[in-house]
């Protein structure tokens, strides 16, 4: 729910497009990728969710 919210924010203001919808679903996908593999690290979820955002060069705020 988190990775879809930030995702959205990302593009809102764009046309709802297939392409787009396409684009974000594989961002969170990505996203959700990258949080579970820090997790299975010991990784809190929010400091994974903050980690994986900042690799994406990202800001959560």
């Amino acid at each position: 729910m988190k990775v879809q919210v930030y995702v959205d924010r990302l593009f809102q203001g764009y046309e709802d497009t297939l392409e787009l919808r396409d684009f974000k679903e594989e961002i969170a996908i990505n996203l959700q990728e990258r949080i579970k593999e820090l997790q299975n690290r010991g990784i809190t979820s929010d400091e994974a969710f903050e980690m994986a955002v900042a690799e994406l060069g990202g800001d959560i705020t």
